[in-house]
């Protein structure tokens, strides 16, 4: 049906346009309910790890044989960009990044046969390869706290777990920090020598006397019976009877009990977590996979609430540090503000133009309606609400009220020439329709390349792509259908006068004025907006760049690395220090302290004695004046002091959390040598030349300290003497070293296994002496000790070997100055780092936001040229020309000074929303070019000459235009001006639309029509003064 056909049969069928206005109300209703809510779309980087044991090797032997014979398995994977591995005392990881044209599904198969067929040493453990996996991210972290004993508030913890895990939509809840109760056997040294036993053999004797076997099956008369063999141990008192040798003087069993304590301990590792400096367990909340994270966030909270308000419950408190469900909502809810001021700015536009309260009555119904219409296809098109969704529709509120303006305005002015309200309907919107139609899709062809963007601006941007381009398709319908509908039922004939009225206004006659200025002195015109467009231009070339702007989600982490080899109580004791220091900023509410955990691998995750995380939650930001990251700032340094206080060279970086995960107040980059020793003298060279930097507050890098260790060293001769082998003393001494595993033991009143551990006394094995004397094997001789087998001395040892793509490396990261700009700071440090004299093989590759930049950024312009190429190609179609199209085209570079004035007027870097932004005007600009080329076409077509088309064209159409302009500029404003929560990614975008429009829209009336008049032949000569009286000027 053709766009005529649309508006007569809306006008001649009011009923059937409302039926169909109701059934779409009623979709979109159904469909918002169900569509989920999300903090931005889902993000899928095609990303991996390899994780690989090698219990009790070193990091040098753990590369050598696990990690380089892993990594050139792998080296030949299909789609394989990026390799970086770590090997540490008795694991390898190796990291894998594949390009994001690769699905990581594809090539699961493919690395998991080349794993199969690695060959690694005896004692290693089988690789394991694990696809990252973004549900797999906590939605709420939180801790639990209390004053109770440690057995009972574990206990209830884990109750509370399971209550909290039956909740729908709630995938699991793990609970981090809980501690682990063994069945200990403490042996005493003395007595093993008295009784002349060995440990080894005391695990076996206990192993081989705890068993359940089935035996074969008996008849019974009519019944056949089963049968089992068992001697199991089923308390602590079992063990202590256990007979383990008979004593040589007194004839009598010596019992387990006699040559050891046997007790229940309680273990949780290397790990000490406190919340506001109360014991405390943390628990991460992840949901299912496209679950509702609003709603799921929401159930939870509610029944934790009700649930800790349980007697059984009482004295444990817990406290949320992170709730994505809570954010979610607080930003939704903002820009849905925003997208009502947006639409309350239209229509005040639209009474100010036409003074009259019914159009802006019939914008009012065809915005909500518009904006109905598109949830509908959102909810088809398996679309979330998120951040990106929800600004793309308070991007579109201004947009798709730009066909129901023209339409209504055209509609206006029909019926100032004295047409009845049926007949000003029919005619106004068949006038302007082709024009409305072309606008809208060629700024639906803008969004076109965004979908063959690869990489995380495609997945971040398609949905917002989309529902512009859904909310515009609604907004034409409507402007064709549901507008001329009602203005033909409600709007009544205007008084004549009005039209002349509106030639006579001061807007108009200026307008005119400077039209007739322009055409006739072309070229200085083309000097003056020439000479505007290359200022616009170089200014948005000079202007910084960061990826995207960061959100204050109100958490930060501080991580905290002590150098390794500092013990856990110099660890938590520069923890408790920094606990008293947060607790004195106001803007703190709750904090996590973790000694012995690291940020490296998420919240919660393990890691060694010398390194500590503390996970700050501030006050909402409507609580406070100063911004999260201003806060993690001034916090950084102080923890940073009180580090250096307890060891010298301790360091604490700091990480403000976004939810897109990027980070532009940090440059990171890799530094990358064949030679190991080469790099460490680059190293040296780049850390001291990088840290006279201005905009750097601290230089950092993986170094990877060195530790002491303790190397003990056999005797090859004096195992022979001894009739020893090399392997049996190494298990022994790891057998006596770190206690050895017996059994398992049923506790029946807590229903859960207890481990049986036999473990030295502490004594026995922490000091350099103690090993020395610790007895190794017994032969007819006597006792055979490590130090009669073995040398030990103290050397130091690497505590991890970093590899990436194969060499050897080291990842840096800078911290910038607050409002330091990153495109900025890279290029300073690379003048820099060019004017060292490096290694020939040493070569920097820049990770993180600048990665991502470099990246996407060809991307991005790629996507722009294209853009232009279709919008001309759409303009094409419908003019069925070439050459009015590649007038139009000349309102696009108008808007670059729009948008450099914009971002140094507000201070905003470029980013990718501003290059979203840049991209969305090219399809808006052009619109008011399409209005006026294609008026002006209609009046010639009349009769006009030329000159008078052109002339007539922007008299008329100039009130449309602005009234589009304004109600898009200031539909946009709410946005702009970074309105509520959540609004900073879509900030810059804002801010550079209004700019670039602004400026284009007033360039518009000016430009088109000179380059319209030198692209027509009837007015190329005009102000030759043979042809000046031709035209009556």
């Amino acid at each position: 049906m053709g766009e005529k056909s649309m508006i007569k049969l809306s006008i001649r069928r009011p009923v059937l346009t409302m039926v169909t206005m109701l059934l779409v109300i009623v979709l979109g209703a159904v469909s918002l309910v169900n569509i989920p809510l999300k903090l931005i779309p889902e993000i899928n980087p095609p990303i991996g790890v390899v994780v690989a044991t090698y219990d009790q090797a070193g990091p040098e032997e753990v590369n050598d044989q696990v990690t380089i014979p892993i990594e050139e398995s792998l080296s030949t994977t299909t789609g394989l960009d990026t390799m970086a591995s770590t090997a540490q005392e008795g694991s390898s990881l190796t990291l894998l990044q594949f390009g994001w044209a690769t699905d990581i599904n594809d090539v699961e198969g493919e690395i998991s046969q080349a794993l199969d067929n690695v060959q690694l040493p005896d004692g290693a453990g089988d690789p394991s390869f694990l696809k990252f996996d973004p549900s797999q991210l906590p939605i709420i972290q939180m801790s639990v706290s209390s004053e109770l004993e440690e057995l009972e508030f574990q206990g209830l913890v884990e109750e509370l777990s399971e209550e909290l895990e039956r909740i729908e939509g709630v995938a699991s809840v793990d609970a981090e920090g809980l501690t682990t109760e063994t069945i200990e056997i403490q042996l005493d040294s003395d007595e093993m020598e008295n009784y002349q036993l060995e440990m080894s053999t005391l695990q076996q004797m206990l192993a081989s006397s705890d068993i359940s076997l089935p035996g074969t099956t008996i008849s019974d008369g009519t019944e056949s019976i089963t049968t089992r063999i068992q001697a199991q141990m089923q308390s602590i008192e079992d063990l202590e009877a256990f007979p383990v040798t008979i004593d040589p003087e007194a004839g009598e069993e010596v019992t387990l009990g006699e040559i050891s304590e046997i007790v229940r301990v309680s273990d949780s590792g290397e790990t000490i977590s406190r919340t506001n400096q109360n014991p405390s367990v943390l628990i991460n909340v992840l949901e299912e996979s496209n679950g509702n994270t609003s709603q799921v966030s929401g159930e939870f909270l509610d029944v934790l609430e009700s649930t800790l308000d349980e007697p059984r419950f009482e004295g444990i408190e817990g406290d949320v540090l992170f709730d994505q469900g809570d954010y979610i909502n607080r930003s939704i809810q903002d820009i849905a503000t925003a997208l009502i001021l947006g639409a309350v700015f239209a229509m005040v536009v639209l009474f100010l133009f036409l003074r009259n309260v019914r159009s802006p009555i019939i914008i009012g119904i065809a915005i909500p309606y518009s904006v109905i219409f598109t949830f509908v296809l959102m909810y088809f098109s398996d679309f979330t609400l998120n951040l990106l969704t929800m600004g793309g529709l308070a991007l579109g509120v201004g947009m798709l009220v730009d066909n129901s303006i023209v339409v209504i305005e055209n509609i206006n002015r029909h019926l100032g020439l004295g047409k009845t309200p049926k007949e000003a309907a029919y005619e106004g919107a068949r006038e302007v329709a082709a024009a409305i139609t072309a606008s809208t899709f060629t700024t639906i062809a803008v969004f076109l390349p965004v979908l063959f963007i690869e990489g995380i601006i495609g997945q971040i941007f398609t949905q917002f792509s989309l529902t512009v381009a859904f909310s515009l398709l609604a907004s034409l319908i409507v402007a064709l259908t549901v507008v001329p509908m009602f203005a033909s039922k409600f709007m009544k004939t205007v008084n004549t006068s009005m039209e002349e009225k509106r030639r006579r206004s001061i807007y108009n006659r200026v307008i005119q004025r400077m039209l007739k200025f322009a055409l006739r002195f072309r070229l200085l015109t083309f000097l003056i907006v020439g000479a505007l467009v290359a200022l616009g231009a170089f200014g948005i070339y000079r202007t910084g760049m960061i990826f995207l702007p960061e959100t204050d989600e109100s958490f930060f982490t501080a991580n905290i690395d002590m150098t390794s080899g500092t013990n856990l109580e110099t660890t938590e004791a520069a923890l408790l220090e920094m606990e008293d220091y947060l607790l004195g900023i106001e803007e703190v509410d709750v904090f996590l302290a973790m000694a012995g955990a690291s940020d490296t691998s998420g919240i919660g995750a393990g890691g060694e004695a010398s390194q500590g995380s503390i996970y700050v939650t501030t006050v909402p930001p409507d609580e406070r004046e100063r911004s999260t990251n201003e806060v993690a700032d001034e916090v950084g340094g102080e923890l940073q002091s009180i580090a250096e206080s307890h060891v010298e060279d301790a360091e604490v970086s700091m990480m403000t959390t976004t939810s897109t995960g990027t980070d532009s107040s940090v440059l990171t980059f890799d530094l990358m040598n064949s030679s190991e020793q080469d790099l460490e003298e680059d190293e040296e060279k780049i850390t001291r030349a990088l840290g006279e930097m201005d905009s750097v507050t601290q230089v950092s890098n993986n170094t990877t300290d060195t530790i002491d260790e303790l190397a003990i060293t056999l005797d090859h001769d004096a195992l022979f003497e001894n009739g020893l082998a090399a392997s049996e003393v190494a298990s022994t001494f790891n057998n006596m070293t770190t206690g050895m595993d017996v059994f398992l033991v049923l506790d029946e009143s807590a229903e859960e296994y207890l481990m049986v551990r036999m473990t030295l006394p502490d004594e026995d094995v922490d000091s350099e002496e103690a090993l020395g004397d610790m007895v190794i094997s017994r032969t007819e001789e006597g006792a055979v000790t490590l130090d009669e087998v073995a040398t030990v001395d103290r050397q130091p040892a690497p505590s991890a070997v970093e590899r990436i793509n194969g060499q050897h490396a080291y990842q840096y990261e800078l911290e910038l100055e607050p409002g330091a700009n990153l495109s900025e700071a890279v290029t300073e440090m690379q003048d820099i780092v060019n004017g060292l004299d490096l290694s020939a093989g040493s070569n920097l590759s820049f990770t993180g936001d600048q990665e991502l930049i470099e990246d996407s950024i060809m991307d991005m312009i790629m996507a722009m040229i294209l853009a232009v190429i279709l919008v001309f190609l759409v303009m094409a179609a419908q003019f069925e020309s070439f050459k009015y199209p590649f007038v139009i085209m000349f309102t696009i570079p108008l808007s670059a000074v729009g948008v450099m004035l914009g971002l140094w007027l507000t201070d905003t870097p470029l980013s990718v929303p501003v290059f979203i932004g840049m991209l969305v005007l090219i399809g808006i600009v052009v619109n008011n070019g399409i209005v006026l080329v294609d008026f002006i076409n209609q009046l010639r077509a009349r009769g006009m000459n030329a000159y008078e088309a052109i002339i007539e064209a922007v008299d008329v159409r100039t009130r449309p235009i602005f009234m589009t302009a304004f109600t898009t500029i200031l539909g946009l404003v709410p946005i702009a001006i970074g309105l509520g929560e959540g609004s900073e990614i879509n900030q810059p975008m804002g801010i550079s639309v209004i700019g670039g429009l602004l400026a284009s829209t007033l360039l518009t009336l000016v430009i088109v029509p000179v380059v319209y008049s030198l692209f027509t032949k009837e007015t190329l000569t005009m102000n030759r003064k043979k042809n000046r009286d031709k035209f009556n000027r």
